[in-house]
């Protein structure tokens, strides 16, 4: 599959103003979200600015369809711009969240067919991570809301400092934005530490 029939299928960016040079696939949030999440009645970044964009919600919109209509398609194409582009990281989702298991075991997939690449995905559907097996590149953050409680779990926690939420270890790292100069999301887990973003 050459970048053009791969570009058909999906849009893989290559990079944003916060990220930097970090590439990421995405998809529409809310509809792919946990709808018990506080963030779907309000304060989702995805729902401002830039995500706002006809050409990003088109370009979200067409991932989802591409996955819900041929999730084989789907990952054969992010798979494939992997082997072409060969980046060293990669991000699922700055916009949306896993879908389904179908979804997440394909993620999982992936990472392990590109070992030579770090894979980072955060989600709110906390269920999805029950008795999986990650592999040892693909860095799984469980994303917290003010308010929202939170499973038992073993996987690094990303925290919104609002001014109201409490639980925020005192070592957790905090986001400057630019993950091209940082990258620290990807070894949260071995580095044992969790990650805050301030509300924006």
């Amino acid at each position: 599959m050459n970048l053009k029939e791969i570009k058909k299928l999906v849009t893989i960016s290559e990079g944003n103003s916060k990220m930097g040079v970090i590439p990421s696939i995405s998809l529409p949030p809310i509809v792919t979200c946990n709808p018990k999440a506080p963030c779907t009645k309000g304060g989702c970044y995805a729902l401002n600015g830039a995500f706002q964009y006809p050409s990003v919600q088109g370009a979200y919109a067409k991932n989802l369809n591409t996955f819900k209509s041929s999730p084989k398609d789907y990952f054969n194409a992010i798979d494939a711009w992997l082997h072409i582009r060969k980046p060293s990281i990669f991000r699922f989702h700055v916009s949306g969240d896993i879908p389904n298991k179908r979804y997440l075991t394909e993620m999982m997939k992936i990472a392990a067919y590109n070992p030579e690449i770090k894979f980072l995905a955060f989600t709110k559907k906390y269920a999805l991570l029950k008795g999986i097996s990650v592999p040892k590149n693909l860095s799984i953050v469980a994303s917290a809301w003010t308010g929202f409680k939170m499973p038992a779990h073993d996987y690094p926690i990303a925290w919104l400092k609002d001014g109201i939420e409490n639980r925020i270890p005192k070592d957790a790292i905090e986001c400057f934005g630019n993950c091209e100069t940082c990258g620290m999301c990807w070894s949260l887990k071995k580095l044992g530490k969790d990650v805050y973003f301030n509300k924006h």
